[in-house]
């Protein structure tokens, strides 16, 4: 008990002090020395079953409490300031509209009722970055051990406050964040700021709280001695639950860096990932419902987002996710919104990224990658089809569907692993159930990033289809379809940037080298080769392989993309690292080496690659041949190749390339100028290209 009293002593003082009035200012990095050893006690237990729990053992009698009733129709409570940033502290005034209502309010983040602080005059905001952390200093939030930051962080004061009618009768609550003398364009640039507010008990009790060892941690350790011998990252406890039950409700604000509120409404949260849930810093799913108010967050959530079905940008989101980096949290942050942003015009579903900083209960809780979620709902938006026809398959089992959508799955698997994929005949009813393109283009990008937890070990994969075909949808046409996530533990992560001459694509293609065997289940990765054994496919895939290198990762657009992802990486994580850790990565310049590394990686594989598919295929020989799209646009195999693009491209020589000229506005195409290369027809617009020594191929307009 004397736990929650600690706790309800913290939440009181920082009711008091927000009320009465505490001013300090923004100079310094992060706020004062943090009182750790008053805050380490602070409780994951719940504050409301102290002396206000029903069931407390203070005695006396209570004042009898009208239970709340709540009415969508009823009037709300009024502010008199927006969310943002203030240079100055200032008294907020709230209102009920009606003068026979009552405003209560709370400072906490827990939802206000007729036993909260009744408004009774004006509340002084200020700034409380100097105040001791709470959420921050919360033990248990990390098997791998907890990281108190070295000083107290920047924090807002969240206010939630709802009218009330004398018989307890309330409409929505209303919820805000202000943040006081906080330099908001030096410490978060132009990054949108996400703030989340919730009970502390939704995050931190013993038995209930998501982001905590909890309960369900001491249960698991009990059940075997030898589990507390594991690493951190293998733990199970509270933040490792999944479902619906492990939700918990949440209000959601962004307020854009020019200080317009995008989107304000309450959502659900979960903890989000697998190993990374040990993180201090964790991935949270958010999810808009209707029992919370919204059923979508329709907003510009992540800018330039356009729809896979290119049909305009995506204009409303179920959920989205708040990535803490997976894999790569500790090391370069940026691989897999990297590695997606350069494979999105693929034949595979991939994700769109954006950036933020988020605050909890006001309180600082760094960079995050906004990250779209995968869910019926996503592919209905990016392709205007019905969300209850939409089955997504996520290793091997049913994420989005009916249980008996299954079979769907099972069928096409079976049929291609128990029949001749050789014959033409059972390779065309099989592209019937799977698009090949999809599939050589998701297999040839994840051998080519390295990815080591991927399809080939059965493990962050997954497909998608519609149940019942629709004509008037390209993609709603009945076969299974790619979808990459999760790529971070690649491109040699745990390796320092080397690791780029590996590659286990000599055992794919014969179906050996495979991770991870489901129990009682093909493994997923034979599916490669059982179809490496048909000619056509064989083509399609060691062309795509060599496209993967010539042209999704060449090395000027690598580059110039990992140029452009960084900034705001750089700019923002170094705070990040102070709030979360780990310790060894409070030094400057961390991040920009492991960049470094990365792009090390990627240069370096881009020289290699070459060699690498060569001879996992058993090819004898390897050429080069430079590509000049001239004055018109090009498409080399299926990819368009803006006008002005060149491009040293490297090809086995077995496999034919294909190539066809667009010419551009007010000319035409005369011919193909080619050496070291045979070419079909030098005056046909598309053409065959037998890459059979070095050689070049450009365009000729007039």
């Amino acid at each position: 008990m004397q736990t929650k009293k600690i706790t309800a002593a913290i939440l009181a003082a920082i009711t008091a002090i927000t009320m009465f009035g505490c001013s300090s200012s923004d100079s310094s990095s992060d706020g004062s020395q943090a009182n750790q050893a008053d805050n380490s006690s602070a409780a994951s237990e719940s504050k409301d079953s102290s002396s206000n729990d029903d069931n407390s053992s203070t005695g006396g009698d209570r004042f009898e409490v009208k239970p709340v009733k709540y009415s969508s129709s009823a009037p709300v409570a009024e502010f008199s300031a927006e969310s943002g940033f203030y240079d100055k502290e200032f008294e907020l005034e709230l209102t009920a509209p009606d003068p026979s209502l009552k405003v209560y309010y709370t400072l906490d983040g827990s939802d206000p009722d007729m036993e909260s602080e009744v408004y009774s005059g004006p509340i002084k905001i200020v700034n409380r970055s100097t105040e001791p952390d709470l959420l921050a200093a919360q033990p248990g939030q990390s098997a791998g051990g907890d990281f108190f930051p070295y000083f107290s962080v920047k924090k807002g004061t969240v206010i939630k406050a709802a009218a009330f009618s004398e018989d307890g009768t309330r409409g929505d609550i209303v919820c805000k964040t202000y943040f006081v003398g906080i330099n908001r364009e030096k410490h978060y640039s132009d990054a949108p700021i996400i703030s989340i507010v919730t009970d502390f008990d939704n995050l931190y009790d013993y038995e209930t709280g998501i982001y905590t060892l909890g309960k369900a941690h001491d249960d698991w350790l009990a059940e075997d001695k030898k589990n507390k011998n594991l690493d951190g990252w293998q733990h199970v406890g509270n933040y490792s639950q999944r479902g619906k039950e492990w939700e918990r409700r949440v209000s959601v604000e962004l307020i854009e860096a020019d200080g317009d509120i995008g989107f304000s409404q309450d959502m659900g949260m979960r903890i989000m990932g697998a190993a990374s849930r040990n993180e201090m810093q964790k991935s949270l799913r958010l999810i808009a419902r209707e029992e919370y108010g919204a059923k979508n967050v329709k907003y510009d959530l992540i800018p330039n987002n356009e729809r896979s079905d290119g049909n305009g940008e995506v204009e409303k989101y179920k959920s989205f996710v708040l990535r803490n980096g997976g894999n790569d949290c500790n090391f370069a942050k940026i691989r897999d919104p990297l590695l997606q942003s350069l494979v999105s015009d693929r034949d595979f579903e991939t994700q769109q990224f954006s950036y933020c900083v988020a605050f909890i209960n006001g309180e600082y809780w760094g960079m995050y990658t906004i990250t779209e979620d995968y869910r019926d709902n996503y592919f209905a938006n990016n392709y205007e089809i019905d969300k209850d026809n939409v089955v997504l398959i996520k290793r091997g089992e049913i994420e989005e569907g009916n249980e008996e959508d299954i079979s769907l799955f099972t069928d096409m698997r079976d049929y291609i692993l128990d029949n001749d994929m050789s014959v033409a005949a059972n390779y065309e009813k099989a592209s019937e159930m799977l698009d090949m393109q999809s599939f050589a283009e998701y297999c040839a990008f994840n051998i080519y990033i390295g990815n080591d937890d991927s399809f080939f070990n059965n493990n962050n994969w997954r497909m998608w289809r519609v149940r019942t075909p629709d004509s008037t949808v390209t993609e709603a046409d009945g076969r299974w379809r790619m979808v990459a996530y999760d790529t971070d533990y690649s491109t040699g992560i745990y390796q320092g940037g080397d690791g780029y001459r590996s590659s286990d694509l000599s055992k794919y293609i014969v179906g050996k080298g495979l991770k991870y065997e489901p129990e009682d289940e093909p493994h997923p990765g034979l599916l490669l080769g059982a179809l490496y054994k048909n000619d056509e496919f064989r083509a399609l895939f060691i062309n795509t392989l060599m496209d993967m290198r010539n042209i999704s990762f060449e090395k000027d657009r690598v580059s110039a993309q990992i140029k452009e992802i960084s900034v705001p990486y750089l700019a923002l994580m170094p705070a990040t690292y102070k709030r979360f850790g780990p310790a060894y990565i409070q030094d400057g310049g961390f991040l920009e080496n492991q960049i470094n590394m990365l792009k090390s990686y990627l240069k370096n594989r881009y020289s290699n690659f070459g060699k690498i598919v060569m001879s996992a295929v058993g090819s004898e020989d390897m050429y080069t041949v430079k590509i000049s799209a001239s004055d018109g646009a090009l498409t080399l195999n299926k990819y368009e190749l803006e006008a002005g693009t060149e491009l040293d491209c490297q090809y086995l020589k077995e496999y034919p390339i294909t190539v066809t000229a667009h010419a551009p506005e007010g000319k035409k195409f005369v011919r193909w100028e080619a050496e070291g290369v045979t070419v079909s027809d030098t005056a046909s617009e598309s053409i065959t290209v037998n890459v059979t020594a070095d050689g070049s191929i450009t365009p000729i307009y007039e």
